[in-house]
């Protein structure tokens, strides 16, 4: 209309894809401060005490004369290596986020006159970034029966004796209460822990401005 207004509209799209800590030599092992074989500091493999093994922390000592650290798959029990028994979590986590953002927008104006212009704009955009995590560790106090068919005899032989608590409630603490045990483990069967952060946005302005004078002008906008 001879040059009086003018309108765009335009949108993007943009795609970034996942990328694991596995996927990267230099990020796939977890590392932590540390002493390496020549004494000095250094980085070293390292990773969680919560293993999908289950781990005791209760000091209980096996007849072999170690000290109950990690549950074999048979019931029985082991000390814990502290640098090979880690669990290496790196490898779950991502080293780069997925995400999917799509944005569309429009703006416009028209001169009614020379003392009035009618503008507007417009925007809508859509975010997509998931995330996720090693499987959740769990750590909790529990009290175990020393018989129990699920341990192995050096376990049981382990756990015998130890009573503190008189857990079945006859007013004596002995043989036929349970065991005090603090345990963790991980549980890697329920998956990874994920999540999706979805976030939409958006904007509409609608206005009018113009000059009054040579000195003052106006501007009156909804958004």
């Amino acid at each position: 209309d001879n040059g009086r207004g003018n309108a765009v509209i335009y949108a993007s799209y943009s795609k970034r894809d996942a990328l694991f800590q596995g996927d990267r030599k230099y990020s796939s092992l977890t590392k932590s401060e540390g002493t390496d074989a020549n004494g000095n500091n250094a980085l070293i493999n390292s990773g969680s005490s919560g293993v999908p093994g289950t781990r005791s922390f209760s000091g209980y000592e096996l007849p072999n004369g170690e000290t109950l650290g990690i549950f074999n798959q048979d019931g029985s029990g082991r000390a814990w290596d502290n640098v090979a028994d880690r669990f290496n979590y790196a490898p779950d986590n991502f080293l780069q986020l997925p995400q999917e953002r799509y944005l569309i927008a429009a703006m416009s104006h028209y001169d009614i006159n020379e003392k009035a212009t009618v503008y507007g704009e417009f925007a809508f955009s859509h975010n997509k970034v998931p995330t996720e995590l090693a499987p959740t560790p769990a750590f909790t106090s529990i009290y175990v029966n020393p018989e129990s068919a699920f341990f192995g005899e050096d376990v049981k032989e382990a756990l015998r004796g130890q009573q503190t608590t008189d857990t079945n409630g006859d007013g004596v603490v002995d043989d036929n209460d349970n065991v005090y045990m603090y345990i963790g483990r991980r549980m890697v069967e329920n998956g990874s822990r994920q999540q999706i952060d979805t976030r939409d946005g958006f904007r509409i302005l609608a206005g009018v401005r113009g000059d009054i004078n040579e000195n003052w002008y106006y501007d009156a906008y909804y958004s």
